[in-house]
């Protein structure tokens, strides 16, 4: 005879029997969130896929299971509703993100929802609040060859940051080879996050970044360098400390063997003129570096002391041509030869030209010794000129029709020597 179950017993063995038949995807995984921030987040013109200009910058920095893992998330403050991006980049696999422009009433606490199917995490950000927007960096220059360059800068005066932010990011790599970017968003990767003390002013690459990733020669790279201002002026260990921080970006590739010692770097933005900040003293030499192309237009900025002299270095035949600016429009001057300083009048100039770097010279791309021009300045004084690059010449009946672009379509990457002021 057969032992029969009482009432509760088979209750149990069936309840047992139906557990065991849910696929284990069907039970909800509580939302884990950490490292909330919101913050005045001030960006230079960059080429990582940021939008410069000033915002409020709001989120969590990890929230498991992430995007990928089926949570979204959305942020509430009075009436404005924005949904988070998903950000997964080699050193914030779980980021969720959002700016917007900067606006006093937009910068209480942020209710922060995510959901993911049945289950519900809120968190609060802290608040901003009326504060400045943080200065950017100056005078940022790289030097040192191979895998571990140091990059240099001075903070302006008046400012006293909690910390230095480092940020380095893969300009060809988007993350996982994603077409459409970070998070979909045409974002390069992040592959390094570093807070540095408040009193450093140079930061050395390390061997392998902190996503596991060296740096290799020929890859082109950006760096932001960011002064962080903290709640209470902690330190800048974390973005969830942050009250403001500046944002500035400068691209570059490794230096290799014989490159200039120490080389000023511009911002770049989707316009394709380079812009730079960087005292200047007369007699002194500093080298810049852009991307090469066919030609630059070169000019100071307003206050700027004049262009004195110009040395080009050799590449195809050696020889370039000097346009001058004669308030209407750019007339030829003469034909300038590499290695050979050519001296501007004593006044100096305030633009001028130099075409006739030969796409047939072979300069590679991604070689940043490639074009390394001389200039000096007439007088003591502060550089925040530009360089224009030239990409496309096209003959006409008495001139030449010159087309500058950005980023895209850019050939190579030059040297240029400047001379600035203080």
């Amino acid at each position: 005879m057969v032992p029969s179950l009482g009432a509760p017993a088979a209750l149990r063995v069936l309840v047992v029997a139906l557990i065991a038949l849910i696929p284990a995807t069907a039970w909800p995984t509580p939302i884990t969130v950490s490292g909330v921030f919101h913050h005045r987040d001030t960006r230079s013109d960059n080429i990582t896929g940021l939008v410069p200009g000033d915002f409020v910058n709001f989120g969590a920095v990890s929230a498991v299971p992430n995007g990928a893992g089926g949570t979204a998330g959305v942020a509430t403050q009075g009436t404005a509703v924005v949904p988070l991006a998903f950000i997964p980049t080699s050193v914030a696999p779980n980021l969720f993100s959002r700016s917007a422009f900067y606006d006093p009433a937009l910068t209480g606490s942020w209710t922060l929802t995510f959901t993911n199917g049945p289950d519900t995490t809120v968190v609060a950000t802290p608040t901003v609040g009326p504060v400045d927007a943080a200065p950017f960096v100056r005078s940022v220059t790289i030097s040192g060859s191979g895998s571990r360059p140091t990059f240099s800068w001075a903070v302006p005066a008046g400012f006293a940051p909690d910390g230095v932010v480092i940020r380095i990011y893969d300009l060809e790599s988007p993350k996982r080879g994603a077409p459409a970017g970070v998070g979909g968003l045409g974002l390069h990767d992040t592959i390094h996050f570093q807070s540095l003390l408040p009193s450093d002013t140079s930061f050395t690459a390390p061997a392998l970044t902190s996503a596991g990733i060296p740096l290799v020669p020929g890859r082109r790279y950006s760096i932001e360098i960011g002064l962080a201002e903290t709640r209470g002026h902690v330190p800048a260990a974390s973005v969830t400390t942050f009250l403001r921080q500046s944002r500035a970006f400068f691209d570059f590739t490794l230096l290799e063997a014989g490159a200039p010692p120490s080389v000023v770097l511009p911002t770049l933005g989707l316009t394709g003129v380079y812009t730079f900040d960087t005292d200047v003293v007369a007699g002194t030499t500093v080298f810049i570096d852009p991307l090469v192309a066919i030609g630059y237009d070169y000019a100071i900025g307003p206050g700027d002391p004049g262009f004195a002299s110009v040395l080009l270095p050799s590449a195809g035949d050696g020889l370039y041509d000097l346009y001058l600016w004669d308030g209407a429009g750019w007339v030829s001057d003469e034909v300038l030869s590499a290695g050979v300083v050519h001296d501007f009048d004593a006044s100096g100039v305030d633009r001028f030209r130099i075409l006739g770097i030969e796409a047939g010279a072979g300069l590679d791309p991604l070689d940043a010794t490639a074009f390394i021009t001389g200039l000096t300045f007439t007088e003591d004084g502060r550089f925040t000129g530009t360089m224009t690059p030239i990409t496309a010449e096209v003959p006409g009946p008495a001139s030449l029709f010159l087309v500058s672009v950005g980023v895209i379509g850019l050939g190579g990457l030059a040297w240029r020597r400047a001379h600035r002021k203080h």
